[in-house]
């Protein structure tokens, strides 16, 4: 069951501006079992309890209960299960000999980003810390889930709410029924409850990624969600490191239109070769496409190519293009080994594109290299999420894009050309879609209408092809060769081919 376990109201907390029978009502939205008031130094009488809940009709399965939020020499303390107001500073230890089967939490400890000792949070006078609240940042509220990890103490957390807008988004979940401030105390001391939230590794290689959701859903959605990156070795740290730079200081600072977005770098931490940033909620466009209708399907796709279209534009050079060739060269040698020793019917045709792809290439590096500008260079269907800020208002639709671990400096039509063989690849099973939803309309939305040279679409369907010689190898690692994926692609590499003559000139 859940529980709001720490909010203020208007009619007892001079710094609230939340009317407590709003409070109840945004508890109720989010379906919580009940509400505690925690005002300042005040505790709220069992009749002004149950007048609130005639005055307004308040179901009466829904917990209403009164603790607060007391003054002391840790600073805040909410205290449930004393029987009076607090309304002055006290010493925690005297409060605690006073009411011995009160619970006693630290309030928002992490905020203005304190780090409290560990001697302080063990302190046997506190039944319980409060690890995550809106009144701290959400790399405060990280730092306390990093901190309960590591010290393994009762932990709980609280909205905070001084607002109606924030009531329940950070509630308790107790693994026992309540029915009064006696029986909550006594979860809480007993560590029978704990914070709401959502923990999941999502990949991990060299790079472990790490998704944190805390708290509910809100009307528009609150949820914290934070993604942290760690890298196990000094070669893709370095990598992740420069990455998130650039998209701390350059990124971040451009995408700020509410349609076209990336995720927000919080820290960059050189000690513990971790990145945190804001996770990004919503869907990827991968998953999306299988359960939308064609013309949300066609925003989504022409807002996808928008995206790609406003990062070129900003032009950054940030990477050296020494490197990005030399990993490109890593690559194709690594791909044209893997396609030697794992024959199949297509390793021909998949060789002689890896062949010409590599003769290509060196040309673009000596003789375009000052075209080349920072790239996703890994964008796919899959790495570009759609949100929604309000489920009620289409307008309020974005696009954000995330994992640039993989970024270069490169020309642009690079990420064009890749992005169409994922799709096309991705989708080589839902005909209909990609007959409708073409390459066509792509480079139209890319190009805000404007015809592309013919130079600039035999780019683009070159590096279509070396798009292909990754997905490519990626099926043939898993042993994949001859698969049907494996079929559509190399009818594709052929098509491509025939339609574009002087693809390798």
């Amino acid at each position: 069951m859940l529980l709001e376990l720490h909010c203020h109201s208007l009619k007892h907390s001079k710094c609230s501006f939340a009317d407590p029978y709003e409070l109840v009502k945004q508890a109720v939205k989010k379906d919580l079992y009940g509400l505690v008031f925690t005002e300042h130094g005040y505790l709220w009488s069992d009749e002004e309890l149950e007048d609130l809940r005639k005055q307004h009709g308040i179901d009466k399965h829904f917990l209403l209960l009164s603790a607060q939020e007391v003054s002391t020499d840790f600073g805040h303390v909410l205290v449930y299960g004393a029987d009076k107001s607090l309304d002055g500073n006290y010493k925690l230890s005297d409060l605690k000999k006073q009411y011995p089967a009160a619970a006693f939490v630290w309030a928002h400890p992490f905020r203005k980003g304190v780090m409290p000792s560990d001697e302080k949070l063990m302190n046997k006078d506190f039944d319980a810390i409060e690890i995550f609240s809106s009144n701290q940042t959400i790399k405060e509220n990280y730092l306390g889930l990093k901190t309960w990890h590591r010290l393994k103490f009762n932990a709980v957390c609280g909205s905070d709410a001084h607002s109606i807008d924030r009531a329940g988004i950070f509630p308790t979940m107790f693994d026992h029924d309540v029915a009064n401030i006696k029986d909550v105390a006594a979860e809480i001391k007993n560590g029978r409850c704990r914070p709401f939230y959502k923990e999941e590794q999502l990949s991990g290689s060299h790079i472990t990624v790490t998704e944190v959701i805390i708290g509910t859903k809100g009307i528009p959605e609150r949820r914290e969600r934070i993604v942290i990156k760690k890298s196990d070795d000094d070669k893709s740290w370095n990598k992740l490191k420069e990455t998130s730079l650039i998209a701390r200081d350059y990124l971040c600072k451009n995408f700020v239109d509410k349609n076209y977005r990336v995720p927000q770098i919080y820290e960059i931490d050189d000690d513990e070769h971790t990145v945190m940033e804001e996770g990004q909620r919503g869907e990827s466009l991968s998953k999306l496409f299988l359960h939308v209708g064609f013309a949300v399907q066609k925003k989504y796709f022409e807002l996808a190519a928008k995206w790609l279209a406003k990062l070129h534009s900003y032009k950054i050079q940030k990477i050296s293009a020494n490197i990005a060739q030399e990993l490109e060269n890593k690559r194709l040698k690594r791909y044209k080994k893997l396609f030697e020793e794992n024959k199949t019917k297509y390793s021909g045709l998949i060789l002689n594109i890896a062949e010409n792809v590599a003769k290509k290439e060196r040309d673009f590096y000596l003789k375009q290299n000052e075209n080349f500008i920072f790239l996703h260079g890994d964008y796919h269907p899959g790495n570009v999420i759609i949100g929604q800020d309000d489920s009620k208002d289409p307008d309020s639709v974005f696009v954000s894009v995330i994992d640039f671990n993989n970024s270069v400096n490169y020309v642009k039509e690079f990420d064009i050309g890749y992005f169409l063989a994922q799709y096309q690849s991705q989708f080589s099973n839902e005909k209909e879609i990609l007959n409708t939803l073409t390459q066509e309309l792509f480079l139209k939305s890319y190009f805000n209408g404007e015809t592309p040279s013919e130079q600039q679409i035999n780019d683009i369907m070159f590096f279509k092809l070396r798009g292909y010689l990754s997905i490519a190898a990626f099926f043939h690692s898993l042993g994949m060769g001859e698969s049907g994926k494996m079929e559509f692609i190399a009818g594709d590499i052929n098509k491509t081919l025939s339609e574009n003559k002087d693809i390798f000139l």
